[in-house]
């Protein structure tokens, strides 16, 4: 799954809208999380930054907030 989403990626980040790209990013770090048993690395840290950063000019304020969600479910796990 990972491997497919690095493929597809670029044309994420050129031609989706902001709120296609934020869940974009939250997937592969809900991907990250769950992949490294709920002890996230660094990688998944920034994945769910960057899910936050690219969903900020949608209007769908509550897909926004629960990207949100994930980013601090992800500090969370981090400790």
């Amino acid at each position: 799954m990972r491997q497919l989403a690095e493929n597809i990626r670029a044309i994420v980040e050129e031609q989706g809208t902001p709120l296609q790209r934020g869940k974009f990013f939250e997937k592969l770090a809900l991907s990250h999380l769950s992949g490294s048993r709920y002890r996230p690395g660094e990688e998944c840290l920034e994945l769910a930054k960057l899910a936050v950063s690219q969903s900020q000019d949608s209007a769908n304020l509550s897909e926004v907030a629960a990207i949100r969600f994930v980013l601090g479910f992800v500090h969370l796990w981090r400790g």
